[in-house]
């Protein structure tokens, strides 16, 4: 396709070693268009386009324009808006690991974790594609091999314990001995039963203060950071079962447990 225009912008489209490579020009101007579409494609014959082009002068409101128009899913227009009102003027190579936690931290204040999970669910899916179709970048930054914080799907009907209810259900689970390290657990990474109860030694990370989830309720991998507590209370569990479990129980045993707690509260 060569040059071309789109709104006000100049474009490019080129096909190099198989690969069909879009990039915005970032200016109106038809002589500077033609300049830099040279210079690009004499970085891509001499092997230094991908190293210092794409992920430095793509921006993200390039990459939201194009994955819109390419293949954005029912709603994603209304997420994208606010990812844009964050993200706005980086360029991709700008927005990193760590800047899309500043982002995580923001939204969090703000709104349901059900909703900061979506906006970084397609932030995800934005840079999958710049990846892997239009090779942009070279990594995710919000892949979850990166990420040293989860992007775990809370469900916006999940109800969070106040301080006072959590030191109260604590103080209560005396037995049997591992309710309270299973219920510490739970507080503090907000993993589900199944996940509990499938989690094995091997998945957690001492040294990098980090539980691995290979398999989530939506069929995908996160890492899930420890805080100080969780640490000493899985570190405190000396004995270890032959399964490699952490809590080698059964959804009975673990039904029963709450069960029996419920009636001595009653009584």
């Amino acid at each position: 396709m060569g040059l071309y225009k789109r709104g006000n912008t100049y474009w490019f489209a080129v096909m190099f070693e198989g690969r069909r490579i879009r990039q915005s020009l970032n200016t109106d101007n038809r002589k500077m268009a033609e300049k830099l579409h040279a210079k690009v494609l004499t970085d891509l014959v001499e092997g230094r386009y991908f190293e210092s082009h794409m992920s430095k002068n793509v921006t993200f409101d390039d990459m939201s324009k194009e994955y819109l128009e390419t293949n954005a899913h029912s709603r994603d227009e209304h997420t994208i808006k606010k990812l844009k009102a964050f993200f706005s003027g980086y360029t991709l190579a700008e927005i990193t690991t760590p800047l899309v936690a500043d982002y995580q931290d923001d939204r969090s204040k703000k709104v349901k974790p059900a909703t900061v999970y979506q906006e970084l669910s397609l932030l995800r899916r934005m840079f999958n594609v710049a990846k892997k179709r239009w090779k942009w970048i070279r990594e995710n930054p919000v892949s979850d091999g990166d990420l040293s914080f989860s992007v775990g799907n809370r469900n916006a009907r999940d109800r969070w314990l106040t301080p006072e209810e959590e030191i109260e259900l604590l103080a209560a689970a005396t037995n049997p001995r591992w309710l309270r390290s299973l219920l510490v657990t739970a507080l503090h990474s907000g993993m589900r039963r199944g996940e509990l109860l499938g989690l094995r030694w091997r998945d957690v990370d001492f040294g990098r203060t980090l539980i691995r989830i290979e398999k989530s309720k939506n069929g995908e991998k996160r890492l899930i950071p420890m805080s100080k507590t969780l640490q000493a209370t899985l570190k405190a569990i000396v004995v270890r079962d032959i399964t490699g479990n952490v809590f080698p129980i059964s959804v009975r045993s673990l039904e029963g447990s709450f069960q029996r707690h419920s009636c001595e509260d009653r009584n």
